[in-house]
C-alpha cells in the first residue's frame, strides 16, 4: 500500500512539475512575442518619422565607426552596415545625429509645426541646420529638448522676443549661427549666462541687425574661437571690447564700418590667427603693422 502511496506521490509531483513547466514556457512565449511586437512597433515608427523628415526635404546625418574604430559622418542613408542584418533594422540602429531643411514653399505651417515635434524624437540629436523658418516659442521650446545638441545654425530666420533665451538657456551649444536672420539685439543678452557663455566656440551673426552693444553682450564668452561679423553695423568701438576676448582667432569683418583705428585695438589679441577685412576703410600699412605684432596671423582684405 505504502508502494501505491509513492508512486501515486510521485507521478503526482511529475505532473505539477510538467504543468509548471508547461505554463512558464507559455508565459516565456508570450513575453517573447510581445518584446517582437513592441520591437516592430518601434522600428516602423521611427522610420515613419525618418519618412516624415525625408519627405519635407531634410538631409539627416548620422555617425557611424568604421573598420579601424574611428568615428566618422555620413549621410544617413548612405552610411555602411554589418553584413546580414536587414535594411530597416540596420537603420533603426543607427543615432540620427544631423537635420538639415531649408523652407520650401510646399511645406505648410502644420507640417513645420511636425516637423519641430518630430525633432524632440530624436534625443541625440547633435547639428542642426534650418534656413528660411519662423521660429516662435514652440518651436524654440522644441529645439530645446535637444539637450545633446552641440551646433545650432538658424540662417535666414525670423526669431519671435525670448526664443534665443529659450534656446540657450537649456543647451550646451558649442557652434551657433544666426547669419542673415531677424531678431532683436536685445536677445542677445543671454550669452551673459550660462551655459552658452561657457561652452559657445563659434558665433556667426553676418548680415544680421547687431552694433556695438552687440560685443558687450558676448564679451563674457570666454571660450568663443570663431566670430563672423561681417555686414553687420559694428564700429571701431565695438572692436575694442572683442579684442579682450582671450581664444579668439578668427574674426570676420568684412563690409562693415572698421577703420585702422579698430585694427590697432586687435592687437591685443594674441591668438588671432586669421583676420578678414574684405571693403573696410583699413589700410595696408595698418595692417603690416598688425602682422609685425601677432606674426602668425593671416590678413584677407580683398
Amino acid at each position: 500500500m505504502s508502494n501505491t502511496d509513492d508512486i501515486q506521490s510521485i507521478g503526482s509531483t511529475d505532473r505539477v512539475r510538467r504543468n509548471l513547466l508547461r505554463r512558464s514556457l507559455i508565459i516565456t512565449t508570450i513575453l517573447l512575442a510581445v518584446a517582437l511586437i513592441y520591437s516592430v512597433f518601434q522600428i516602423v515608427r521611427f522610420h515613419e518619422r525618418v519618412a516624415f523628415l525625408q519627405k519635407q526635404g531634410a538631409e539627416l546625418e548620422t555617425e557611424y565607426r568604421n573598420h579601424k574604430g574611428e568615428l566618422r559622418r555620413d549621410f544617413y542613408e548612405d552610411a555602411p552596415g554589418r553584413l546580414f542584418i536587414p535594411g530597416p533594422v540596420l537603420r533603426y540602429q543607427r543615432s540620427l545625429i544631423g537635420v538639415h531643411l531649408t523652407r520650401s514653399p510646399r511645406i505648410s505651417e502644420a507640417e513645420i509645426d511636425q516637423f519641430f515635434e518630430l525633432l524632440t524624437k530624436f534625443p541625440r540629436i547633435k547639428w542642426v541646420t534650418l534656413e528660411g523658418f519662423h521660429i516662435n516659442q514652440q518651436r524654440a521650446s522644441a529645439l530645446a529638448q535637444l539637450t545633446q545638441i552641440e551646433s545650432l545654425a538658424l540662417r535666414n530666420c525670423t526669431i519671435d522676443e525670448s526664443c534665443l533665451a529659450t534656446l540657450l538657456e537649456r543647451n550646451d551649444l558649442k557652434y551657433f549661427s544666426l547669419a542673415d536672420s531677424k531678431f532683436n539685439e536685445t536677445e542677445l543678452a543671454v550669452f551673459r549666462k550660462q551655459p552658452a557663455r561657457d561652452t559657445l566656440r563659434s558665433l556667426s551673426l553676418s548680415n544680421c541687425p547687431v552694433t556695438d552693444q552687440t560685443a558687450n553682450l558676448i564679451s563674457d564668452c570666454n571660450q568663443l574661437v570663431f566670430l563672423e561679423l561681417d555686414g553687420t553695423r559694428i564700429s571701431d568701438k565695438g572692436v575694442k571690447i572683442l579684442a579682450r576676448l582671450p581664444g579668439l582667432e578668427v574674426l570676420v569683418l568684412d563690409h562693415t564700418g572698421i577703420t585702422d583705428s579698430g585694427v590697432a585695438y586687435l592687437s591685443a589679441t594674441p591668438h588671432l590667427v586669421e583676420l578678414s577685412l574684405s571693403n573696410t576703410s583699413t589700410s595696408d600699412e595698418m595692417l603690416e603693422s598688425l602682422q609685425l605684432e601677432i606674426p602668425a596671423l593671416r590678413v584677407s582684405d580683398d
